[in-house]
């Protein structure tokens, strides 16, 4: 099945698929070549069966969420995209129990639970992007990771597969899980304890105000562009080589925190991974230490 024929099979059976479309309209750093179909997959169902027709057709897919933390090529590609867009739900099974769907932002989980007086993600407000990448990359800040309170993941395997992985058969490390790359993460249970003697809601603003000091969050970016080496902060690292200010194109190292790099304007991958190599050898040269990216680079071709 060639992707034309694909694409008529998906909107016959009423799936919400755009062609040609632009990735710079599906990411925060405002970037991306146009890909074959961008779909918007409603539930999990839809979803193992869009797997399925995809696996038989062998057309080359790629899952997102919020579109943060990715910095996607300039060049036209012959590529599927799934949004979990559909996967937004938010559901409280017991008095300390949130399941939420892989495709709600994590701002929304976060001050769900404040409401609620559940403590252990009020730090991670301000964070962009989905519960599925934020899991997939144990997304943290202020001393918080989300590992810390997860007690299930479900995902849909590349076959299709619905499965559940409890707590104790994952492994989490800065920044990174033990899930595949293929794995798609639609579910995500999460344990929290309810908390009556501190002020969550002051605890998360004042987090939320110390983040709108210290970043750019009015300019599109991918967050943070180098994961912090043992014992150090790479924007610190970064600010002291002399790099803040620094730019290719439109690509800018913010002036308000070194480790992002923002979208000025027209800026594009070839600018952002030049300045990116370009901060990498000035903190090199002048610490010796080599930052390791963060943010996940799309390849053009995969």
């Amino acid at each position: 099945m060639t992707i034309k024929d694909l694409t008529r099979a998906l909107k016959d059976r009423g799936m919400t698929v755009l062609e040609d479309e632009p990735m710079r309209h599906h990411t925060t750093l405002r970037i991306g070549g146009p890909v074959s179909a961008f779909i918007h997959v409603r539930d999990m169902e839809e979803l193992q069966r869009l797997l399925f027709l995809l696996k038989e057709s062998s057309i080359r897919y790629m899952v997102v969420g919020g579109g943060s933390n990715v910095v996607w090529p300039d060049e036209e590609m012959e590529l599927f995209v799934l949004s979990l867009s559909g996967l937004r739900y938010l559901k409280r099974i017991d008095e300390n129990t949130i399941v939420a769907g892989g495709g709600l932002s994590l701002a929304h989980l976060v001050r769900f639970t404040v409401r609620e007086g559940l403590q252990g993600l009020e730090g991670l407000l301000g964070i962009p992007g989905t519960i599925g990448g934020a899991v997939k990359g144990n997304a943290g800040a202020y001393g918080y990771e989300i590992k810390d309170n997860l007690r299930a993941v479900r995902i849909v395997t590349r076959e299709g597969v619905l499965k559940e992985l409890k707590r104790d058969e994952l492994t989490f490390n800065y920044r990174s899980s033990s899930f595949n790359d293929e794995d798609i993460i639609v579910e995500a249970e999460f344990y929290l304890k309810k908390n009556k003697n501190r002020d969550l809601e002051s605890v998360m603003r004042d987090y939320l105000h110390r983040r709108r000091q210290t970043q750019p969050i009015n300019l599109p970016s991918a967050g943070s562009v180098f994961k912090n080496p043992p014992g150090g902060f790479a924007g610190r690292l970064i600010d002291e080589a002399g790099c803040k200010g620094m730019r290719s194109g439109d690509m800018e190292v913010s002036l308000v925190h070194a480790n992002f790099i923002v979208n000025k304007g027209r800026g594009t991958q070839k600018d952002f991974l030049r300045l990116m190599e370009q901060v990498q050898e000035r903190v090199m040269k002048r610490f010796n230490i080599l930052l390791e990216p963060e943010v996940k680079i799309i390849r053009y071709g995969l």
